[in-house]
């Protein structure tokens, strides 16, 4: 997903389980090996991630990637409008 509109991220953030979100602290042990899941601030498992091909590392670093993805996308939208305000301001508009 690229150059995404302020619109359809606005939809990604609505149509999602309401956050924050975090990754587990530690990785929990399956029968298969670890992996770290996400969760939404009530509790609920949102996702489990793994990859049996990537590396204990990689799999948190995807899983807290994932948490932040609801801040990064508010982020991105607060970002767009203050560089629109400031082109306003500036052209006048």
């Amino acid at each position: 997903m690229t150059d995404l509109t302020d619109d359809q991220v606005k939809a990604l953030l609505e149509g999602a389980t309401p956050g924050p979100w975090q990754s587990s602290a530690a990785a929990e042990q399956l029968p298969f090996g670890v992996m770290p899941r996400i969760y939404s601030a009530d509790g609920t498992l949102l996702a489990e991630v793994g990859n049996l091909t990537l590396d204990q590392d990689a799999w948190e670093a995807n899983a807290r990637l994932i948490a932040a993805a609801p801040d990064l996308a508010r982020a991105l939208l607060d970002a767009r409008a203050e560089l629109a305000a400031l082109e306003a301001e500036e052209t006048g508009t």
